[in-house]
């Protein structure tokens, strides 16, 4: 493209019936933006070459990695929750009836299997015994069609996440889907928290005939809703967008979100599914410390603002001193947590871009009571602070955000809204 000129998307970020490829369908995930919108990205910004290579270090549900394969681009995909590289991997996976012959077969054939009973299995927050063991039950009979060892009854124990095929993750997104639906008279008002403290009676109970029933017709149903994917190189695995695993100046095209400076506990949202995995709650509670924007306090650091001049320094120090409770003793803190961990990425956002290279960063703005945390230009500021040229910026309004669950919080700001912003930056002159 021209480096000067502006461009106008004609599509937004926005989820809500805007995807193009069937895939993109799959798994209903919060935190993710449109296929259409990654579409019109690539065909706006990223160079006419097949020989591109294609990043996204939090790559969630795999939107860019969907993308980036259809179009014929190599592509790394990374995210620290395991249950989103599985997402990932599962939507490069192309179904065929065969699919559909074999699991119901093998399932028709584990009726008379051993059940499995485990007082401590992560899933009885939500199932009652039988339940759970119907549900483990099935998912042995899926480890059975791969040859996986059943000695160990969680796949947390049997394999290593970035060996996993995308088969095998297909077989697991519609258990997920099938484990969200069954949960969801536990969700909360906030669509991101789940209910863990669950009075037995109030369980969910159902037979392994009926699970298999209802695996059967997710699996069918997402099946045929299928797009052909090219046979690429796509390398989808668990990693941490502060410190990538990639080598200088290898990636010429990035689109990507980080989480948004909201709040939002991305790990409660996927509990269920991580409970699947075998994941406990001392497990979930680790992953947590280790996400961008955890509520959570991981207490190994000073906490002291290191330029206090810069915007998010300014920032900090608005949040520090507001009369409100906690301000200073936790959300400072979580705030500081978010904008250090913000800059380690964008660093190496910028140390594995190459030279002219295009990062496409989609941020949102938000408030702490009546404090703007102005996300657009801090991170604009981080990353030309690392040489990174702000080439073009667009915004829209977002009208569905998590800060009207929380009614109690909209009394500081009642007439203030929040937009989303498309960043697009080049690397420049100052990493020659």
């Amino acid at each position: 493209m021209d480096d000067t000129k502006l461009v106008k998307l004609k599509t937004t970020p926005k989820l809500k019936n805007n995807n193009i490829y069937a895939n993109s369908n799959w798994y209903c995930y919060y935190a993710g933006f449109s296929d259409a919108f990654v579409k019109e990205l690539f065909d706006v910004y990223c160079p006419k070459n097949r020989d591109i290579i294609v990043l996204d270090p939090w790559n969630g549900s795999g939107t860019t990695t969907l993308v980036a394969s259809i179009l014929g681009y190599a592509n790394y995909g990374f995210d620290i929750n395991p249950v989103m590289v599985i997402v990932a991997k599962a939507k490069l996976y192309n179904v065929g009836s065969n699919d559909i012959n074999k699991m119901s077969l093998v399932i028709g054939s584990n009726n008379k299997a051993k059940e499995i009973r485990d007082i401590n299995d992560p899933l009885r927050k939500w199932f009652d015994p039988q339940s759970t063991s119907a549900i483990r039950k099935l998912e042995n009979a899926i480890h059975s069609i791969f040859g996986l060892s059943q000695s160990k009854q969680h796949i947390k124990s049997l394999w290593d996440y970035e060996a996993i095929s995308s088969e095998l993750s297909f077989y697991y997104i519609v258990l997920f889907i099938l484990l969200r639906k069954l949960t969801t008279p536990f969700v909360c008002s906030n669509p991101t928290w789940i209910k863990s403290k669950i009075e037995e009676k109030d369980k969910i109970s159902i037979t392994y005939k009926n699970l298999c029933e209802l695996y059967v017709d997710i699996f069918k149903n997402t099946a045929n809703i299928s797009e052909k994917i090219p046979d690429i190189n796509a390398t989808i695995k668990i990693g941490n967008s502060k410190n990538i695993c990639i080598t200088n100046n290898s990636v010429d095209f990035i689109i990507t979100s980080p989480p948004y400076c909201t709040r939002i506990d991305y790990a409660v949202y996927t509990k269920v599914e991580l409970s699947l995995l075998g994941y406990t709650d001392q497990d979930i509670n680790l992953l947590r410390k280790h996400m961008i924007g955890t509520p959570t306090i991981t207490g190994n650091t000073n906490y002291i603002i290191s330029n206090i001049d810069s915007l998010s320094g300014k920032t900090l120090n608005r949040i520090a001193c507001h009369d409100s409770k906690a301000a200073k003793s936790y959300y400072y803190k979580t705030y500081y947590q978010y904008f250090r961990d913000m800059a380690y990425s964008l660093r190496e956002i910028n140390r594995v871009l190459k030279k002219k290279g295009i990062a496409i960063i989609v941020v949102q703005d938000s408030w702490f009571k009546n404090i703007h945390i102005d996300l657009p230009n801090i991170v604009t500021e981080m990353c030309q602070n690392e040489g990174l040229e702000l080439i073009n910026s667009e915004y829209n309004f977002v009208t569905n955000n998590m800060r009207y669950v929380n009614t109690k919080s909209n009394n500081y700001r009642k007439e203030k809204t929040n937009c989303e912003f498309v960043l697009v930056f080049r690397k420049g002159c100052k990493n020659e």
